[in-house]
């Protein structure tokens, strides 16, 4: 029987998850209801199980937003890692910047930029942090500091600012920038950095929807979404 299913997704897993959802409706004649938001943002939704402002049935989220408040209202034996967006590099496609391959390259990439568009912190995402701080370890936090522009709203917002000549480039999930219209990505930052961002997934332990929440994290599993998953920048194993 059609069931209509409530996902809390993370922003970062939104490209991959619009496409992923009209496959598995097509493929189940289950309906999906989704709502996208923050690290910040789905703990507290997850966080209020059933007083919860959107009654949830899965959740497809960062790894650190499932924390300890969230426990009761996550069915802790269906979680799993789906993927892992590394963080990446996006310039303004009029700019010539290099492909960005390794330490040298990225900071070439810094240095002949005047801005860089960083997600505030304020806006529910600690990513931008996590930037300058790895940035620390290459001796880099400074010029990064001195060329950042702070966007409110997660990092697709940033990529989109980007595009519209607010800034010259963005750091975020590569998942946030690869397909942004007038935005052209040049790359994963260095892997001793060592940035990236999990997501898992999960049923709701208040469902009433057990059957058709775990059809869809079994559809997760499947060639056909982790083929949309790679497309859209996405490590899966």
């Amino acid at each position: 029987m059609a069931t209509q299913l409530s996902i809390i997704c993370a922003g970062g897993f939104k490209t991959a998850m619009l496409d992923i959802a009209p496959r598995f409706e097509a493929a189940s004649g289950h309906k999906l209801s989704i709502t996208f938001g923050t690290p910040k943002r789905n703990n507290e939704l997850i966080s209020a199980g059933p007083n919860s402002e959107v009654a949830f049935d899965v959740v497809v989220v960062t790894s650190a937003t499932l924390s300890e408040s969230t426990k009761p209202h996550v069915a802790q034996t269906t979680r799993f890692d789906v993927a892992m967006s590394p963080v990446g590099m996006g310039v303004r496609e009029d700019l010539t910047t290099p492909p960005v391959d390794g330490v040298q390259s990225f900071k070439a990439a810094v240095r002949s930029l005047a801005s860089i568009g960083l997600s505030d912190p304020t806006s529910g995402t600690t990513l931008a942090n996590d930037i300058i701080a790895a940035a620390r370890t290459i001796g880099l936090d400074t010029e990064i500091e001195a060329r950042k522009r702070y966007f409110v709203g997660p990092g697709s917002i940033v990529s989109t600012e980007v595009a519209k000549g607010n800034a010259d480039a963005v750091i975020t999930l590569c998942t946030e920038i690869i397909g942004t219209p007038g935005v052209r990505y040049i790359g994963p930052l260095p892997r001793v950095m060592k940035l990236g961002t999990t997501f898992t997934a999960a049923i709701a332990s208040a469902t009433g929807k057990a059957a058709a929440a775990a059809a869809f994290l079994a559809f997760l599993k499947t060639d056909e979404a982790r083929t949309i998953m790679r497309t859209k920048g996405l490590i899966v194993d």
